[in-house]
């Protein structure tokens, strides 16, 4: 092998050295991703373990979800009994196909102005969560504080 070769094989390699480096941290703008303030996907249906009911700092109720089969990786979550309009969010769902039993899903609902009796009561719409879950309810009582056991 003479010099020339050996030149050659060193351009070579330090090309290909630093065109992999100029491909893995070429400057490229970031990728926005919305995330939101939870691990679950709107629309997604969990398999749930089991559930509780359980009281947060201030005191308000709320949901706090474990999860098992496929989805037992993801972390506990929690979810208000109420929305911000006093109304509840939990709703047991029956009947429905796209909602395996054992599941929750979270679904995003949009209500727009009530009218009664051709009265319009303003011009707002209200955009929240509702939690769908389709099994068997048992009535719970407030067990404790939400989060891990103490």
């Amino acid at each position: 092998m003479n010099a020339r070769n050996v030149v050659a094989i060193v351009i070579f390699a330090f090309i290909v050295i630093f065109g992999t480096i100029y491909v893995f941290i070429e400057d490229r703008p970031a990728q926005t991703q919305r995330v939101g303030s939870t691990d679950l996907v709107s629309g997604q249906a969990y398999k749930v373990a089991d559930f509780k009911t359980c009281n947060l700092p201030g005191g308000t109720a709320a949901i706090e979800w474990h999860f098992g089969g496929a989805h037992r990786s993801l972390r506990n979550q929690l979810t208000p009994r109420l929305d911000g309009r006093g109304r509840r969010i939990f709703r047991v769902v029956k009947n429905d196909s796209t909602l395996p039993a054992g599941h929750m899903r979270l679904r995003s609902v949009t209500e727009s102005d009530p009218t009664v009796e051709g009265f319009s009561f303003g011009n707002y719409s209200w955009s929240g969560l509702v939690v769908e879950y389709n099994g068997r309810v048992e009535r719970q009582s407030v067990v404790g504080p939400c989060g891990p056991a103490r």
